[in-house]
């Protein structure tokens, strides 16, 4: 599983994400990029590092309930 924030300006996803699909092979890989989050997978207004201390949530649920979904999908 390969994950992007659609607001991270460290890894940018339109770039990445490609990239990540197209050597992924296993049928069991995904490539998401999650909507409103920056590099650390918090909910982001620009992306800007300078955000990071200002931002309450650790990490967002956008992207927590993706990577538990295909851990239990992996698992079996």
């Amino acid at each position: 599983m390969a994950l992007f924030g659609e607001k991270d300006l460290q890894v940018s996803a339109t770039v990445n994400a490609p990239l990540m699909e197209a050597v992924l092979i296993n049928p069991a890989s995904q490539v998401m990029i999650l909507p409103g989050l920056n590099h650390l997978f918090r909910p982001s207004e620009t992306g800007l590092p300078t955000e990071y201390g200002k931002i309450a949530t650790t990490n967002d649920m956008v992207a927590m309930e993706p990577i538990s979904d295909w851990l239990d999908g992996v698992a079996r």
